[in-house]
């Protein structure tokens, strides 16, 4: 014992002149508020150094190291530790279990390998890998190695080949066969490397990237997506595709900007919608989509998006319902370019739609044609009505056409007006009323004879015509009625045809694949 140091032991060899221990039973060295324990070992007592070949245990203030052979310098903070290491760190709240350590208490630098486990208590963290570089001064994490990050306080578990972390900036980078499953957030994601800054909320996957989020029923897979949980924006790019299963919808596109908070979505790139109406799948492609909250018109004819539409309850508690229930946010979809719609029932083109999931009614602008079973409708301006989303009736507003295919290459009933409006049975066009400058020509049946027997030409101010298996029966005409009956050997290809006929099969959509 000297002012500097104590050893206690059964056996030991002491150099005096170069002040070195050396021990070969269970000793106990006392330097400076450091202690060592060990059964085998060499320690200089003016360098303050050692080098310990059993299992040693060097404890401090600071922290404890616990080995199965440890080499030691408190003079320079070194310690190289092998076999069975145990580092609980009471400085920074941490227990580090590792095959190999080297630590420098001074520069705050560590790096563990082999089956790396740290127990983070200050951060309610729980790290495997293995390899493990830390810097409690800079707050740089890097694990390499099947890692595995359980953040307690976040409520997340992260695995990846590699990740960079920081405490201090909140940024972490994931790497390579990235999978994150956020509790807190109900979702889980996929990648090929994930970077995320805790205190900005921004986060970018790149690679295969895979976001199942569970609490908006949504799944999207995309090559980069870009989002931020505080403003919940997303911005995915690339192959993007969007399962919905909440509105039972699924999204192919090149880029999707979203923002949940505010409610609205952007679709780029050519997108294609597909909706599953019962059985039917109806698909929609349009140069791009932009879907809203709908416009509320209150009582006092003053249009606006209530604040609950953008997450906020604010408003609901001006209300009279108790529990503050928020209501369903429908949306109004608006396709914009080169819009063309499918299905097995129905084909539509445009150069832009909207949808109000309020009323339930398909808008089509500038020159829409639609298709149903052997009819064709046209008109400047056109509203599809849906119910139980079926087709239910459509209205043609201005220059308005309707062709029906009789199953004769050469017989084309057609009905022409100002305004049409028709309803749709089966997904076929039933009966209609045409105002204004109303014209038609339709092939009469025998019903005896199954043939048709000559054609009708009439006019008159308006006209209700009724249809018969997907076919013209009967035409009543309304002020300034006028008609002409035509035996079929007095049809020509000069009088059967309206001055507005157009039939148009050749833009029709055959099948999803022709919607480019």
């Amino acid at each position: 014992t000297n002012p500097k140091y104590e050893v206690y032991s059964q056996e030991i060899k002491y150099n005096t002149a170069r002040k070195i221990v050396h021990f070969v039973k269970e000793t106990t060295i006392i330097s400076d508020g450091t202690t060592i324990t060990g059964k085998k070992g060499t320690y200089n007592t003016l360098t303050e150094s050692g080098t310990f070949n059993t299992r040693t245990l060097i404890q401090n203030t600071e922290n404890d190291i616990e080995a199965n052979s440890i080499v030691y310098n408190k003079q320079t903070g070194q310690t190289n530790a092998n076999g069975n290491v145990v580092i609980n760190d009471f400085k920074n709240e941490t227990l580090i279990n590792a095959a190999s350590v080297n630590n420098n208490s001074k520069t705050g630098i560590s790096n563990a390998s082999g089956n790396v486990h740290i127990s983070d208590s200050k951060n309610q963290q729980e790290i495997y890998a293995n390899k493990v570089s830390n810097n409690t001064k800079t707050g740089d994490m890097h694990a390499s190695g099947k890692v595995h990050i359980s953040d307690l306080k976040e409520q997340r578990e992260i695995f990846a080949d590699k990740v960079f972390n920081n405490d201090k900036t909140g940024i972490v980078n994931a790497n390579g066969n990235v999978q994150i499953y956020d509790n807190k957030n109900q979702r889980d994601i996929f990648a090929n490397a994930v970077d995320n800054n805790k205190i900005t909320g921004d986060a970018n996957a790149k690679g295969n990237v895979v976001i199942d989020d569970f609490k908006e029923h949504r799944l999207m897979k995309a090559n980069e997506i870009k989002y931020n949980q505080k403003h919940q924006y997303i911005n995915a790019k690339d192959n993007v595709l969007v399962n919905d299963s909440a509105n039972n919808n699924v999204i192919i596109c090149k880029q999707s900007i979203s923002n949940q908070f505010l409610n609205y979505t952007l679709l780029l790139g050519r997108p294609l919608i597909k909706s599953l109406v019962d059985a039917d799948s109806l698909f929609m492609k349009a140069d791009s989509f932009f879907i809203a909250p709908v416009v509320i018109c209150d009582t006092i004819k003053k249009f606006y998006v209530p604040t609950w539409a953008f997450g906020d309850t604010l408003e609901l508690e001006n209300t009279d319902d108790e529990n503050n229930t928020k209501p369903e946010v429908l949306k109004t979809i608006m396709a914009l370019g080169n819009v063309k719609i499918f299905s097995d029932s129905m084909q539509a083109i445009c150069d832009s739609l909207t949808y109000n999931q309020k009323d339930s009614v398909y808008r089509l602008y500038k020159n829409p044609i639609l298709w149903t079973r052997g009819s064709q409708a046209m008109g400047d301006t056109m509203h599809l009505h849906t119910v139980n989303n079926k087709m239910n009736k459509v209205n043609m507003y201005s220059n308005s056409l309707v062709v029906n295919y009789t199953g004769d290459s050469n017989f084309y009933n057609q009905i022409s007006g100002v305004n049409i409006i028709a309803n749709i049975v089966q997904d076929a066009l039933q009966d209609m009323d045409v105002v204004k400058n109303a014209q038609s020509i339709y092939f009469r049946k025998d019903d005896e004879l199954q043939a048709y027997d000559g054609m009708v030409q009439a006019k008159s101010t308006t006209m209700r015509v009724l249809m018969k298996n997907k076919d013209v029966s009967r035409i009543i005409l309304y002020t300034d009625p006028d008609g002409v009956f035509y035996p079929m050997p007095k049809v020509t290809q000069t009088n059967c045809f309206l001055d507005t006929y157009k039939w148009l099969d050749s833009k029709r959509p055959k099948n999803k694949l022709q919607l480019d």
